[in-house]
Parts: C-alpha cells; sequence; structure tokens
C-alpha cells in the first residue's frame, strides 16, 4: 500500500471517528426524527397520565402531558403541555399550561406558561389565568404571586397573587384588586 493510499485510510478513519463522537454527546440522544432531546438516563414519555391517590385510594388528581421526562439528578418529573384535573370530592377543576413540573417528593406540582384553572360542573364556569401556578394536591391549594385575571362570564377581575382552595371553591386574590363587572 502506497504513503497516500494509508493517508487516505487514516483521513477517512479520522473522519468516521470525530463523526461518532460528535454523534454521541453525554448526556442526551437525538431520537429518530430528531422530535426531542431526551435524557440518556431517568425516563421520558409522550402522551402520558399520572394518577396520584390519597392515603385511602381515592383519586386526588391526574395529570396528563404530551411530554413527561424523569431528572435522574434530582428525580423530578418535568411536563410539557399539562393538563391536570383536580377532582375534590364535589368539586372539579382541570388547569392546563405549557409547561409543569412534579417535585421529587410529589407533593407540589408547579405550573408554568399560559396557566389556565377552570372550575368544572357550573353553569357559568371561573377561568383563571396567571403566568405560573403552585399547586399542593394534600392542602388542596393552588398560590400563585403573578397577576391573575378571573374572569366569570361577562365578568373580570385583575388582581396580584391568589390563594385557591380547591374543594372549598374558595378564590382569594391577596393585592391590587380591579374589577369590571358588565350587567
Amino acid at each position: 500500500m502506497s504513503w497516500r493510499s494509508l493517508l487516505a485510510v487514516a483521513v477517512l478513519v479520522g473522519a468516521v471517528v470525530v463523526s461518532w463522537l460528535l454523534g454521541s454527546a453525554p448526556g442526551t440522544q437525538r431520537r429518530a426524527g430528531g422530535a426531542q432531546d431526551v435524557p440518556d438516563t431517568g425516563y421520558y414519555l409522550e402522551d402520558a397520565t399520572f394518577t396520584e391517590t390519597g392515603a385511602d385510594g381515592s383519586v386526588l388528581y391526574e395529570v396528563a402531558a404530551a411530554f413527561a421526562a424523569q431528572s435522574p439528578a434530582d428525580q423530578a418529573v418535568t411536563l410539557r403541555q399539562v393538563n391536570l384535573d383536580y377532582g375534590a370530592d364535589e368539586t372539579a377543576w382541570v388547569l392546563d399550561a405549557a409547561e409543569g413540573r412534579i417535585t421529587d417528593d410529589r407533593r407540589v406540582i408547579e405550573l408554568s406558561g399560559n396557566v389556565t384553572v377552570r372550575s368544572e360542573g357550573d353553569d357559568t364556569p371561573v377561568i383563571v389565568e396567571t403566568d405560573t401556578l403552585v399547586v399542593d394536591p394534600a392542602r388542596k391549594l393552588a398560590t400563585t404571586t403573578d397577576e391573575v385575571r378571573i374572569r366569570l362570564g361577562a365578568h373580570v377581575l385583575i388582581g396580584k397573587g391568589m390563594q385557591v382552595k380547591l374543594d372549598e371553591q374558595h378564590l382569594e386574590l391577596e393585592a391590587a384588586v380591579h374589577g369590571q363587572f358588565v350587567p
């Protein structure tokens, strides 16, 4: 074999090694079709549904997400395109958000990005819009410190900060409350 042939083989082998190293960057892998980066460890699910139950076996809430991934570092679950159905006793709330996070101890659900909360089962549902919301299912409580817009039919209330007692259908704005009631 001539020195030119050896040089060509060496360049080709080098290109293969560099290509392999760049294609397998640590921490993530690319799925077929290139749709999402997914973690190397932990788990990820598409079109996932989680049901959380209380100590007595009753359903506290159900979470559906277009994508869910568990972080191996802290065991938290990251969610995308989140829908949370919270049915406490006879009351029901539906919460939607662009993103969410279930903490590692599974006690808190953090929602963010175009968060919408709707009461279910009423003739005129209450619709709440905010940027972030923290839900504590065990305490049956949802809170935010962000601006909140509440719609009840043609009526609108705007405030800053909110606390919702999900089981009592009790909603309380904390500050800077402004409203418009159209007859």
